[in-house]
Protein backbone atom coordinates (compact mmCIF):
# COMPACT_ATOMS: atom_id res chain seq x y z
CA UNK A 1 0.00 0.00 0.00
CA UNK A 2 1.53 3.07 -1.13
CA UNK A 3 2.10 6.13 2.15
CA UNK A 4 -0.48 7.91 0.23
CA UNK A 5 -3.55 5.68 0.51
CA UNK A 6 -1.88 4.82 3.87
CA UNK A 7 -2.35 8.35 5.44
CA UNK A 8 -5.95 8.35 3.45
CA UNK A 9 -6.93 5.12 5.39
CA UNK A 10 -5.67 6.67 8.83
CA UNK A 11 -7.75 10.10 7.92
CA UNK A 12 -11.03 8.03 6.99
CA UNK A 13 -10.65 5.42 9.93
CA UNK A 14 -10.92 7.99 12.55
CA UNK A 15 -12.82 10.98 10.82
CA UNK A 16 -10.62 13.28 12.19
CA UNK A 17 -7.07 14.17 10.76
CA UNK A 18 -3.86 12.58 12.33
CA UNK A 19 -1.37 13.47 14.09
CA UNK A 20 1.70 13.17 11.22
CA UNK A 21 3.66 10.94 13.43
CA UNK A 22 1.16 8.53 13.54
CA UNK A 23 1.20 8.22 9.66
CA UNK A 24 5.05 8.10 9.81
CA UNK A 25 4.62 5.30 11.96
CA UNK A 26 2.07 3.57 10.45
CA UNK A 27 4.17 3.31 7.26
CA UNK A 28 7.68 2.11 9.17
CA UNK A 29 5.31 -0.38 10.53
CA UNK A 30 3.78 -1.30 6.83
CA UNK A 31 7.04 -1.04 5.36
CA UNK A 32 8.72 -3.71 8.44
CA UNK A 33 6.03 -5.67 7.48
CA UNK A 34 6.15 -5.86 3.74
CA UNK A 35 10.40 -6.98 4.99
CA UNK A 36 11.74 -4.12 5.21
CA UNK A 37 14.85 -3.23 7.68
CA UNK A 38 13.55 -2.41 10.91
CA UNK A 39 13.66 1.40 11.15
CA UNK A 40 12.02 4.31 13.08
CA UNK A 41 9.25 6.40 12.41
CA UNK A 42 11.33 9.37 12.00
CA UNK A 43 12.71 7.77 8.86
CA UNK A 44 9.90 7.76 6.89
CA UNK A 45 8.31 11.84 7.85
CA UNK A 46 10.69 13.13 4.67
CA UNK A 47 8.73 10.16 2.28
CA UNK A 48 5.06 11.18 4.43
CA UNK A 49 5.48 14.63 3.19
CA UNK A 50 6.56 13.76 -0.38
CA UNK A 51 3.90 11.91 -1.02
CA UNK A 52 1.41 14.06 0.50
CA UNK A 53 2.63 17.20 -1.62
CA UNK A 54 2.34 15.42 -4.66
CA UNK A 55 -1.08 13.85 -3.94
CA UNK A 56 -2.40 18.18 -3.23
CA UNK A 57 -0.75 19.01 -6.17
CA UNK A 58 -2.41 16.18 -8.70
CA UNK A 59 -5.70 16.70 -7.56
CA UNK A 60 -5.68 13.31 -4.92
Amino acid sequence: MAAKTRCRVAYRGTGLRQDPCVLDTLISVTCFMQGDEARPWWHYTAERKARLARGRSDGA
